[in-house]
């Protein structure tokens, strides 16, 4: 059971960034370089009406992803418990669980765009919007390798205030049936606060004429 939930985190993460990269480019930086965004920008419409319409949009799509991840991997886990892994049969989730995964990975999921929306929005082209990407990539598998390499034992609270590797173990916490409360909340609370700041940095970012048109 653990070993699996290491797996699985180390995916569902790693498939999470992978989506909202791809989107978050295309839809900040590709439209830069072909010139909509700018037609957008001239519009009678205010800058924060925008970041919140193409973050929101951003967010639906990739969070369809987190969905089909929750859907699975509780599919999958009771699949498994069922066939020759005997030894998983105690693996079960229970409604408030699944809600709790999916509101982690929901939050993840936003965390991940507008993250990968702020590094678009500085960028002057996809090329470079992909180099800039990559070391938050990095800094996202890391997240998943250093959970899978301390798996097991109790975790103080402090582990949960950290952006993004408190997300992958709240999920392993949650898979193992080991997610306290204050656990949850903490790491909701914290993911929740950091994508509020890089949302505020974006709005910032697309109110700055330099920024906007490669000045």
């Amino acid at each position: 059971g653990k070993y699996l939930s290491m797996l699985l985190l180390f995916l569902i993460n790693i498939m999470l960034f992978q989506s909202a990269m791809g989107l978050g480019m295309d839809a900040i930086t590709g439209e830069k370089e072909r010139g909509t965004l700018a037609s957008m920008l001239l519009s009678p419409i205010k800058r924060r009406e925008i970041v919140f319409g193409k973050l929101t949009s951003l967010g639906i799509l990739t969070g369809l992803s987190a969905i089909i991840y929750v859907i699975s991997v509780v599919i999958g886990l009771k699949n498994l418990s069922q066939g020759a892994m005997g030894g998983m049969t105690s693996i079960k989730f229970t409604p408030v669980e699944i809600i709790q995964l999916l509101l982690i990975l929901i939050i993840l999921v936003y965390l991940y765009v507008s993250l990968v929306s702020l590094v678009a929005v500085y960028a002057r082209t996809q090329k470079e919007a992909g180099t800039y990407v990559t070391p938050l990539y990095i800094l996202v598998m890391l997240g998943s390798i250093m959970t899978m390499f301390n798996a097991g034992g109790d975790k103080g609270l402090q582990y949960f205030a950290i952006p993004v590797y408190n997300g992958t173990v709240a999920i392993q916490k949650l898979l193992l049936g080991e997610l306290t409360v204050a656990q949850f909340g903490i790491t909701i609370g914290s993911l929740a606060l950091v994508a509020l700041v890089i949302i505020s940095l974006i709005v910032k970012a697309f109110n700055d004429e330099r920024v906007m048109f490669n000045a």
